[in-house]
């Protein structure tokens, strides 16, 4: 009986033992120092003033500029597929869903719904913030995904009919539009 107790003390002396070791070897680790040189990354606030879940150095940019309008993304739609972008347009809706339209004519490309860039929200407070306004268009400057894919034509609504999509992600700012 005594040789059985000894081998349980034994082994929990080595487990004792092992524990400490390895508490040591994953928390006794020095902190990295932490540089004040380093700028604080501030939060975007929303219009329903939340701060988001990512910062302006995550938001796309190209040679300096980090927000884009209606026609500069449809014009090389490539360039900004599967990014986070910011985009400044008009908002609009219509019967068959809702879409990007910028204030200018985009030159050099259709005005047909099955080119325009459909919009959907992740937020429903975003959506019921835009709707509340009861305007069309909308004025908005919003941080989203961009995306291109196949259209399914399995209805007449934009978001079937158009291969771009922009995910509102962050509503920045939204008012009435002069057009």
């Amino acid at each position: 009986m005594r040789s059985i107790l000894r081998v349980f003390f034994f082994f929990s002396f080595c487990i004792l033992i092992a524990g400490g070791i390895l508490m040591v070897y994953f928390e006794g680790k020095p902190e990295e120092p932490v540089s004040l040189d380093m700028l604080v990354k501030s939060p975007i606030i929303t219009v329903n003033g939340e701060n988001c879940s990512f910062f302006e150095d995550d938001i796309f940019t190209l040679e300096g500029k980090n927000s884009f309008g209606e026609c500069e993304i449809r014009k090389n739609p490539n360039l900004f597929n599967g990014k986070l972008v910011r985009i400044k347009s008009n908002y609009r809706f219509m019967l068959h869903g809702l879409f990007l339209s910028d204030k200018e004519e985009c030159v050099g490309l259709s005005r047909s719904i099955d080119e325009a860039i459909s919009v959907g929200f992740r937020s429903t407070k975003d959506y019921a913030y835009i709707k509340k306004l009861n305007e069309n268009p909308v004025s908005i400057t919003a941080v989203g995904n961009f995306s291109i894919s196949v259209p399914s034509h399995y209805s007449d609504t934009i978001y079937d009919r158009t291969p771009y999509y922009f995910e509102i992600i962050w509503l920045e700012r939204a008012e009435k539009s002069s057009r």
